[in-house]
């Protein structure tokens, strides 16, 4: 797809949003891409087991009892929306996206809600504190269950069959905006009630997003949205930027680093106010000043898909059609890829290929090369000294979260890769050109500043 296709898929996105305001079409994905992958059909798609696929959604939809965690009657001055991916990170200090703000912000006086990604057993949450949290459910309850099924049918059909360009009519766009409503419906009911001041959620451009500063903004005005970009801005980023009216995006962004802010600034103009806070996450940086491989000549390489299972796909295929004696694949997998699902995959028939449970610094250590896509964990690993190698895919529209320095070190889903290492990677024009890059990544962060953060919370 050229990239004028794309500017009219996104321009011809956007008008539909506009006439036809509804947040059943708002909800579905296809219509906000994050980037052209959104919405291109994949060649990679990754086979799952599913079986009893439509019994089971039917049961867990209309048959099972709400699921909500964590619901009292405490109103709090500050909400968080984030994201439950693991068990781990139910504590203050520690959150997988806003790390230790829950905690700087002071626990009695947060609420931190989250969606769930990992479908939660209620067991596991028996030695975790819990009071200041609610994890959201996976249905709202029978009636309104059967109102938004029947309400996103309709009007899905309706646009579908007057906007023909469009692929709207599919199983899948019905119930991804399904998932996106529920998730602004439950917020909408938790805050209603709640005289929030501060609602901080994270900002990549999900229509779940959009949907809840909607429904906050028409609770109470006065609420200001901050939303927290925290990665990277690809090549033709489209969700975040989209217009489709002042409702459906933030007051407030906060973001990692002077980088972003500049971009951001230049799309959002003076409608929003944009602020650095760097980097909140914990980073050890080490570095390799040597890029020398070892006497058995072994390439030691990261794999680090992001959590989406068609990237999975790519990357697995890509190393099932590169085994070498001599490289070793080392797999990362997202932590919202971490289920069995994904696991059961057949791994068996990659002989060099393991899947890491370690420690992410560990296996920078432990690794010489990133063979990467549109993770923005390249930057890290870059900074810890590995050399980046981004797998394109031929006719494709670059997801590389550094496009605009990494020029060379690309390599071709067809072509070999062992061959790729020994003719490139040793020679020292690539390690010239790797210090290049490394001063690229090492000023991407900034420190962590939470100042617009303590102004924020001492507005009035």
């Amino acid at each position: 797809m050229k990239s004028n296709e794309i500017k009219k898929f996104y321009k011809f996105t956007e008008n539909l949003l506009k006439q036809r305001n509804y947040s059943q079409l708002i909800g579905i994905p296809y219509l906000s891409p994050h980037f052209p992958r959104s919405f291109m059909k994949s060649n990679y798609s990754l086979k799952l087991k599913r079986k009893f696929t439509v019994f089971k959604y039917l049961r867990r939809i209309f048959f099972s009892k709400k699921k909500m965690i964590g619901k009292r009657n405490k109103t709090f001055n500050n909400v968080i929306l984030s994201h439950l991916v693991s068990y781990e990170n139910l504590d203050f200090k520690n959150d997988f996206y806003f790390n230790d703000i829950p905690s700087f912000i002071g626990n009695q006086n947060v609420l931190v809600i989250l969606i769930d990604h990992i479908n939660f057993d209620i067991k596991k949450l028996k030695n975790k504190k819990i009071d200041n949290y609610i994890i959201l459910s996976k249905n709202i309850g029978f009636f309104q269950e059967l109102w938004l099924h029947l309400s996103t049918l309709v009007q899905v059909i309706y646009s579908g069959l007057f906007h023909t360009k469009l692929k709207i009519i599919s199983l899948r766009n019905i119930i991804s905006s399904i998932d996106n409503q529920r998730i602004a419906c439950q917020v909408k009911n938790i805050l209603k009630f709640n005289n929030t001041k501060n609602f901080f959620f994270t900002f990549e451009g999900n229509p779940y997003e959009k949907l809840v500063c909607n429904e906050i903004k028409k609770i109470n005005r006065k609420t200001k949205l901050i939303g927290y970009q925290f990665s990277v801005i690809r090549k033709f980023q489209n969700s975040i930027f989209q217009k489709i009216g002042n409702n459906y995006i933030p007051d407030h962004i906060l973001t990692v680093s002077n980088y972003n802010k500049k971009k951001l600034q230049e799309k959002f103009k003076k409608k929003v106010h944009v602020s650095q806070i760097g980097t909140i996450k914990k980073k050890n940086y080490f570095l390799k000043n040597n890029f020398n491989f070892d006497e058995k000549n072994k390439f030691r390489i990261l794999v680090m898909p992001e959590g989406i299972p068609d990237e999975l796909s790519i990357f697995l295929k890509f190393c099932k059609n590169n085994y070498n004696k001599n490289i070793l694949f080392n797999l990362r997998l997202h932590p919202i890829l971490y289920q069995e699902k994904f696991l059961d995959i057949s791994l068996k028939n990659i002989k060099n290929l393991k899947v890491s449970k370690d420690d992410i610094f560990n296996d920078f250590k432990k690794n010489d090369i990133i063979l990467y896509r549109g993770t923005a964990g390249v930057i890290d690993a870059i900074n810890n000294g590995l050399i980046p190698i981004y797998l394109s895919i031929k006719n494709e529209i670059t997801v590389d979260p550094i496009y605009e320095i990494n020029k060379k070190n690309i390599i071709n889903f067809d072509d070999k890769l062992i061959h790729y290492l020994e003719n490139h990677i040793k020679n020292n024009e690539n390690k010239f050109y790797l210090n290049k890059i490394q001063k690229f990544t090492k000023s991407y962060y900034n420190k962590p500043n939470y100042n617009p953060i303590k102004k924020i919370l001492n507005e009035r």
